[in-house]
């Protein structure tokens, strides 16, 4: 189970699941990460504004519709 929660090679996405089970007072204790490419992982993006994409793992926010182009790994 927690092989897939927690996949090493992506040393940010933890961070989100982990954020799942915590109950939600502690959840905002795990912090978001500078930048996924830092680690050399991929971002996961989500609609910000229908013009901004931000990063589910990290702090990148970047312009541009980049969450429809998303692909599941």
């Amino acid at each position: 189970m927690f092989d897939v929660l927690f996949e090493w090679r992506r040393p940010y996405r933890w961070r989100t699941n982990l954020r799942a089970l915590l109950p939600r007072p502690l959840c905002w204790i795990v912090k978001k990460a500078n930048n996924c490419e830092d680690m050399g992982a991929d971002h996961d993006w989500y609609n910000v504004d229908n013009e901004t994409s931000g990063c589910y793992h990290c702090r990148e926010v970047r312009r541009g519709q980049l969450w429809k182009t998303n692909c599941p790994q």
